[in-house]
């Protein structure tokens, strides 16, 4: 499994870096076919990726209750407006402010995903019996 994301992961960075991706550690060739250098064609991507992920994940689970679907559907449309805000904000003045903002966000947005998916239920078990 570990394998798979590794290699997935590089197909994805391999679309979106500039060539700059060895094919392994010490490589001599550089690959990549660089879609950040188009913030629109960066963000159309990304924004279809989040919409597959927030499709297969609602098709694949149920709300149990009020957390399990307000709780899924607040943070689906918190994550786009910061991604749409962060589009047109200007830079962070430090690295350091990304570090810690990126720190304390991600322990917050997990604990949240922990929370609502804690009241939604799978429909692959139910298929399954």
């Amino acid at each position: 499994m570990i394998w798979i994301g590794v290699l997935s992961h590089w197909f994805l960075d391999w679309v979106t870096h500039r060539p700059d991706l060895p094919l392994f550690p010490g490589g001599l060739g550089r690959y990549g076919l660089g879609l950040w250098n188009s913030v629109a064609g960066t963000m159309a991507t990304e924004i279809i990726l989040l919409i597959i992920g927030v499709w297969a994940y609602a098709g694949a689970t149920k709300a149990g209750d009020k957390i399990g679907r307000y709780g899924f559907w607040s943070y689906v449309i918190l994550l786009f407006a910061l991604y749409i805000g962060d589009r047109f904000s200007s830079p962070p003045e430090t690295v350091k402010q990304v570090a810690w903002a990126a720190i304390v966000a991600s322990c917050g947005f997990l604990l949240w995903a922990w929370w609502f998916d804690s009241h939604r239920t799978s429909n692959l078990r139910e298929a399954a019996s």
